[in-house]
């Protein structure tokens, strides 16, 4: 038979009505409660009104307990600290000044109908463990999501509002499932891949962030299924270093810079997605990026529609580029583009226009009704059918 503790009540502090707890037991916090740190070792539920920390971390868990329908305020430290066994947090809101949680170690919580506010970090995942987090909001002064190490778990129904970092941050060699996340406003960018990670994205979303919506950098190889970028001051997706990844059903609108920005030596696959009412173009390639793209739309841009610099090398299969600012697909430097069932009409600028050393083929493409030349070759580039 379990039995339930008040604090205080029953017991003066939280301390001693863990020590008489068994597993199964609750202890339940009347009104505002001022303890030390909390550690759990043992299956209890701990539950009530508001825990008022004074230490580093307000509650420890090295156990399959529950935290539930409780308020956790740490003003200098951090929130929730899970390091063992799968516990389960529910209902919880945390306002602390450092993490408000963090789960590191092996352990897998489940974390469900949550609020973390102005934390420094919303939730930190490491090491190997694996959370389950579903409906959970993050108002943070820093980043929202930071995961990292060889962490996985699954994230969904999440919405963030970030500080002066990315709303999420992926590195490491991790490779958690993320679902439905909307960062809605943050001074840094929106989510932000690099290291060796591997998360996958489904249906998310950015709007209102200072820098990029989607930044991967390093070795990074990312698959997004479905996201939607809208009122960034940055690039909507900025895909650099020597980083991979599937990118499909991708939708950016009202970009400062490009729609989508690839440098160095990225080599992403994109596949289905409209790009939008950029102040700057709709998709850049430059230095020796490679880019294999199908199915996009990239349209009322107030600039270029694809531009290639450098060595770039780009493929554009079934894709649509029309009115645009200023060219359709403009090849400069020693770049190459391929084009293959493509549509180019309707842009302010040339059509297709080859500079420098370029070199464009097209094959079973529409190019007309350009209001400058269709087909323009400038230097010693080269534009013929393949």
């Amino acid at each position: 038979m379990s039995n339930t503790y008040q604090v205080p009540g029953d017991f003066e502090t939280i301390a001693e009505a863990m020590a008489e707890a068994n597993n199964g037991d609750t202890i339940h916090l009347n009104g505002q409660v001022t303890s030390k740190h909390v550690r759990v070792e043992k299956e209890i539920i701990l539950t009530g009104d508001t825990l008022i920390s004074t230490d580093a971390v307000a509650i420890g868990l090295f156990a399959s307990a529950t935290v539930q329908a409780l308020r956790v305020e740490n003003p200098n430290g951090h929130g929730i600290v899970s390091m063992k066994g799968s516990p389960h947090i529910e209902g919880v809101t945390v306002h602390v000044a450092q993490t408000g949680l963090a789960c590191g170690g092996d352990s897998s919580p489940t974390v469900t109908d949550c609020k973390m506010e102005s934390c420094r970090i919303g939730l930190s995942a490491q090491g190997d463990a694996s959370p389950t987090v579903r409906k959970l909001t993050i108002s943070s002064r820093g980043t929202g999501l930071l995961l990292t190490g060889s962490m996985k778990g699954h994230f969904s129904e999440i919405g963030i509002v970030a500080g002066q970092m990315a709303g999420v941050e992926i590195a490491g060699d991790s490779k958690p499932v993320l679902e439905q996340v909307v960062v809605a406003l943050g001074g840094a960018g929106g989510f932000f891949i690099h290291g060796e990670a591997q998360p996958s994205l489904q249906s998310c979303m950015v709007q209102n962030v200072q820098l990029a919506g989607l930044e991967v950098s390093e070795s990074a190889n990312p698959t997004i299924d479905g996201i939607q970028v809208k009122s960034v001051n940055g690039s909507g997706l900025f895909l650099h270093g020597e980083s991979r990844g599937t990118f499909m059903d991708i939708q950016v609108e009202e970009s400062a810079l490009a729609c989508i920005e690839i440098s160095e030596k990225a080599q992403p696959e994109i596949e289905r997605g409209h790009l939008f009412r950029s102040a700057a173009g709709g998709l850049v390639l430059k230095e020796s990026a490679r880019a294999e793209v199908l199915d996009l739309e990239i349209h009322d841009n107030q600039h270029i529609g694809a531009e290639t610099l450098q060595a770039a090398v780009l493929l554009l299969d079934n894709c649509t580029i029309a009115s645009n600012r200023a060219h359709g697909v403009h090849a400069r430097d020693q770049s190459q583009v391929s084009l293959l069932r493509c549509r180019i009409s309707r842009n302010s600028g040339d059509g297709v226009l080859s500079s420098g050393t370029a070199k464009v083929t097209h094959q079973d493409s529409a190019i007309d009704e350009n209001n400058g030349t269709n087909l323009n070759e400038s230097g010693s580039s080269t534009i013929h059918a393949s």
